[in-house]
């Protein structure tokens, strides 16, 4: 059994749910991702407090219902079209869009692939 970093521990807590592990390493790396227009909600222990953006906490928790988020759902950016946000299934690890209608599209078949085009595009 592997011991969760602190940050792990506070957003699966805060949440209520079991992190995809891919989502655990980024957070472990980075704990939020942030340049130029490129923003990837996460956790540092350097946010004041958890009811800001871009803490992952926050915005999953207040943009749950108008995204139509299911339980094991994490919101970890908007998109440049500020209609969508992006979403990480923590099931299946697949990141896709969704609007206020909850239409979704699957932009990434996990989030490492996700992750690794936004910043190779430098834009969501």
């Amino acid at each position: 059994m592997t011991l969760k970093s602190r940050r792990v521990q506070v957003v699966e807590k805060e949440l209520g749910m079991e992190l995809h592990p891919q989502y655990i390493k980024f957070l472990d790396r980075y704990g939020h991702y942030c340049v130029g227009t490129v923003e990837v909600f996460g956790y540092s222990e350097n946010f004041i407090g958890i009811d800001n953006y871009p803490c992952v906490i926050h915005t999953t928790r207040s943009m749950k219902d108008t995204y139509h988020l299911g339980p094991n759902h994490l919101l970890i950016a908007h998109t440049e079209d500020s209609d969508y946000v992006a979403v990480l299934d923590n099931d299946t690890g697949e990141v896709f869009e969704t609007d206020i209608n909850g239409y979704r599209t699957v932009v990434a078949p996990s989030f490492d692939a996700w992750f690794a085009m936004v910043r190779k595009q430098g834009y969501i």
